[in-house]
């Protein structure tokens, strides 16, 4: 495979990164079904009741509320964001370091071990590693 190619490839997986970053989904549900909230001297607390024959159980604990899910919701994409950018620019260094007449190895290895790092599913980073490799002829 020709640099050219691969830079061409790597062009389409960095694009896709650029104009579509929700497309790696992170859900963060919390489900408190029978629990009631009470206060005391040590602060909210919850009850939770097992219902339908089972046994029901008391236990005091800190009671997450909506506004500390959505803080850590924002903490989540602010940190998906800069996961993104930081892997948007080893893309960009690995694809110019291809490009040259006289490709680093080691430094392309840098490159490629700090993808395994990020967020990105694992398809994406073998393909960018074969892609290397078949440009490379071997890494």
């Amino acid at each position: 495979m020709e640099a050219k190619e691969a830079a061409a490839v790597l062009d389409g997986v960095i694009e896709s990164l650029r104009s579509k970053p929700g497309q790696f989904n992170i859900n963060v549900n919390v489900t408190t079904a029978g629990a009631i909230g009470i206060g005391g001297s040590g602060g909210a607390g919850i009850i939770g009741i097992s219902n339908g024959g089972g046994t029901g159980f008391s236990a005091t604990a800190s009671v997450p509320s909506a506004a500390q899910i959505h803080i850590a919701q924002q903490q989540g994409l602010q940190q998906l964001s800069a996961e993104m950018s930081t892997t948007i620019e080893s893309l960009e260094k690995l694809k110019a370091e291809l490009l040259s007449t006289h490709p680093d190895r080691h430094r392309i290895r840098s490159f490629l071990s700090s993808l395994s790092g990020k967020w990105l599913p694992e398809v994406i980073i073998q393909v960018v590693v074969e892609l290397t490799k078949l440009t490379l002829g071997g890494i």
